[in-house]
């Protein structure tokens, strides 16, 4: 609406509907009951790699307690079952339409443990009740033609095109949502991205303050140079050859990998990640 603080206002104001829509934990007719919180820290005695780290709990049948989860405008609902997970669905919608906010049914899926992407990730769930995360396929060949890109760019020149390495940032930072592991090696992109503002070294990190006063004194002047808008190519990093070497061999699946979040009861490796045997090797 044009208001400043209207970002604060929207949210602080869902959150408020929020509240309502769980309403009371302990009464027995609300989808949304439980009883008490379940805490399986890693390090506990009693810790179960299978379960979550924090839980909320029915004690008549011992489930974790139906619940929804916001994504910006995008709710997802969840529950023990399938009937549990329809039924939170409905009271979350129709309470959403009470108020005036806007529920798209046009949009809303049918219960399901495969339920597509979400957020950047796809959830899957495997027979044995493992749950890994996972990309789609199109993203993985998108993450890995940006990989070539970069490669392809820094053979034929010490500079590199700015705004497309941005975007292509942009999209390896969502792409490393699912994978931690590949944000290690986005540093030197980041370097490269910033290799043109003043104060930098040969490596691309910036100098300390101590360096900055020596340059000054060595230049006989107090007065640092002032930054101006980012050229149309920039100096890339010399580290970001080994960087984009580590996430070459990370991509080179075919498929997608799928990165193991819970695992199945009574074992706590149960699902491999799909990589050729090389890599894992090398790894």
């Amino acid at each position: 609406m044009g208001l400043k603080s209207s970002p604060y206002n929207t949210v602080q104001g869902f959150l408020i509907a929020e509240e309502w829509f769980r309403g009371d934990p302990g009464s027995p007719v609300n989808v949304f009951r439980w009883d008490f919180l379940r805490l399986n820290l890693p390090g506990s005695i009693d810790y179960q790699p299978h379960l979550p780290w924090v839980s909320k709990v029915r004690s008549d049948d011992g489930k974790i307690a139906n619940d929804f989860v916001t994504y910006v405008e995008d709710t997802r609902t969840c529950g023990g079952s399938l009937q549990d997970a329809w039924w939170a669905s409905r009271v979350v919608a129709s309470r959403l339409n009470w108020l005036g906010i806007e529920d798209a049914a046009r949009k809303r899926r049918d219960p399901s443990q495969d339920p597509g992407p979400w957020a950047g990730s796809v959830v899957h769930i495997s027979t044995n009740g493992a749950i890994s995360l996972t990309v789609t396929q199109e993203r993985w060949e998108k993450t890995k033609r940006i990989i070539l890109w970069i490669e392809e760019e820094m053979k034929g020149s010490d500079t590199i095109e700015f705004k497309t390495l941005e975007r292509h940032r942009g999209f390896l930072i969502y792409v490393g949502r699912t994978y931690p592991v590949v944000i290690p090696y986005l540093k030197s992109i980041h370097l490269s991205l910033d290799s043109w503002r003043p104060w930098r070294k040969d490596d691309g990190w910036k100098m300390t303050q101590v360096e900055i006063n020596h340059v000054l004194r060595e230049r006989n002047t107090e007065q640092a140079p002032s930054e101006s808008e980012a050229p149309a190519r920039v100096r890339w990093v010399p580290w970001l050859v080994e960087d984009i070497r580590a996430l070459k061999l990370f991509t080179a699946a075919e498929k997608p990998p799928h990165r193991l979040v819970r695992p199945c009861a009574g074992t706590m490796w149960s699902m491999h990640l799909e990589m050729p045997l090389e890599v894992v090797l090398e790894e």
